[in-house]
């Protein structure tokens, strides 16, 4: 029986594979989810290709605003360097980083005793949702912090007592850190199971390690930047947050849950798992990396803005934690959970093949050579919703983030007065948006969203749309409409 369970979640696990590489196969062709998001991470690789480590708020360039750590993006300005399509540089990023994933997670639970086979199965069921296939069919960047992460768990798991291993451990989340400042709870759970296994010292050691390694890469960053990322992400990292956004994490987070609704049954499972742990629950690694991820992944979503790609780490601790939990258990319950494993995964497929047929066949790369063309009879600088078109055009993007840029703005309204004037000097060669304002969802997401307040009325004042190329009206998947200066079609 335990034999036929384990085949069914093999089964699982490869059909998992299979749907990953045929979504991958479609959207690195169209580039479906190369979005604005995407394209703030090719900005900030494309401003450092060019000597400029976080660019101000506003200054020579145009303007700046981001809360992204910069491991991601200095990495990504390496490989754009030899690249000839940035796009291509992208997914090779998003490529190795998901390797690294996957080798770490897979150590992770070979550490932890976890047998070959349920180890292999688990593992690549950590690609199962949504947030697990995004990180493989667009460029962010999750899968570098949680793969660095799990491989210092990992190092700290096989080999608690060794000093060499602590400080390993200590640099691999340091790196984290640069990558994505929100994964530096897993030194919590490292902490906390060193600490809680009678480890004193060896906690306190690796504490120091961790607290050295982070002062050491902020200071780093403030140097190589002239100061200008702590005045950024000063100004950017809540996002235009309040206490309430916080108070409300839980709700938002079930909700994106709902999204990525394949996530559901193996965080259900997970939670099952720790009312029935064989043990002392925190003195165990899985259950405090699980605990610690759900923690963190709860104040990402006190700040607007955040999607169900944050999910990417608490699916990888449920998934770690469901196969430790499977491997200390005996009998009917660790059949009962390797089947269940083996359900999700199954059940993944389904939003996974509607989001394969709809989503996934997105013309987008298609779009940006529509757009470039039209523009090309109208040279000079562009205004783009997604900073990786004019990027594409060999420009330097003239807004980094139109997210921030809103963010910032309601803070201080006289931040938005040099883009206001631009657009009414018709300073602009075109305007580029993924969405069309004439539409009801379109206004209401370049007041709320995007730009802001204000940004509709100089828009139309000034500019006319020429082109518009619709996207999926159901998914809000973005499309291009093209706007140039009153003046062109006066002429």
């Amino acid at each position: 029986m335990m034999k036929y369970s384990r085949g069914c979640l093999l089964l699982a696990a490869a059909a998992v594979a299979a749907m990953t590489l045929l979504r991958v196969s479609m959207c690195w062709r169209t580039d479906a989810y190369l979005d604005h998001v995407a394209g703030v991470w090719f900005a900030l690789a494309d401003d450092l290709r060019h000597g400029i480590f976080y660019r101000p708020l506003y200054g020579p360039l145009g303007y700046g605003g981001t809360r992204y750590a910069p491991l991601v993006f200095i990495l990504l300005a390496g490989l754009m360097s030899v690249a000839r399509d940035p796009r291509l540089a992208g997914y090779a990023l998003s490529l190795l980083s998901v390797v690294l994933l996957l080798g770490g997670v897979y150590a992770l639970m070979r550490a932890l005793g976890v047998d070959r086979l349920l180890a292999v199965g688990c593992t690549i069921l950590v690609l199962a949702p949504q947030s697990g296939q995004q990180i493989l069919l667009t460029v962010r960047g999750d899968a570098l912090p949680a793969a660095l992460v799990v491989c210092s768990l990992a190092l700290c798991a096989a080999m608690p007592d060794r000093t060499i291993a602590l400080g390993g451990a200590a640099l691999l989340l340091t790196l984290a850190f640069s990558a994505k400042v929100t994964s530096l709870y897993a030194a919590g759970a490292v902490f906390l199971f060193l600490l809680l296994s009678g480890r004193r010292r060896r906690a306190i050691q690796f504490l120091i390690f961790v607290a050295a390694g982070v002062l050491m890469a902020c200071a780093a960053v403030d140097f190589a930047s002239h100061g200008r990322a702590y005045e950024v992400m000063q100004a950017s990292v809540a996002g235009g947050g309040t206490w309430a956004d916080f108070a409300s994490a839980p709700e938002r987070m079930l909700n994106l849950m709902g999204v990525d609704m394949a996530i559901l049954p193996f965080f259900v499972l997970a939670v099952a798992a720790l009312f029935a742990w064989p043990g002392k629950l925190f003195r165990e690694i899985a259950p405090l990396f699980f605990l610690t991820a759900v923690a963190a992944t709860l104040a990402i979503y006190g700040s607007p803005g955040t999607d169900f790609n944050h999910l990417l780490d608490v699916q990888v601790a449920a998934v770690t934690l469901m196969a430790v939990w499977i491997s200390r258990v005996e009998g009917r319950p660790s059949l009962f959970a390797t089947q269940a494993l083996a359900i999700a995964g199954f059940l993944a497929l389904s939003p996974a093949w509607l989001a394969y047929r709809r989503a996934d066949i997105v013309p987008e790369r298609q779009r940006f050579a529509m757009t470039l063309r039209a523009l090309s009879p109208h040279p000079g600088l562009i205004l783009s919703e997604n900073p990786l078109l004019p990027i594409l055009a060999h420009q330097e993007p003239y807004l980094l983030d139109p997210f921030m840029f809103r963010a910032i703005m309601e803070r201080d309204p006289s931040f938005a007065d040099p883009l206001w004037r631009m657009l009414e000097k018709r300073k602009f060669s075109a305007v580029v948006l993924e969405k069309d304002p004439a539409t009801r969802y379109g206004r209401w997401w370049y007041t709320s969203m995007h730009f802001g307040p204000g940004f509709i009325e100089a828009l139309e004042g000034n500019y006319r749309p020429v082109l518009h190329i619709p996207g999926d009206p159901v998914y809000h998947t973005q499309g291009e409409t093209v706007f140039l200066p009153r003046r062109h079609l006066s002429k």
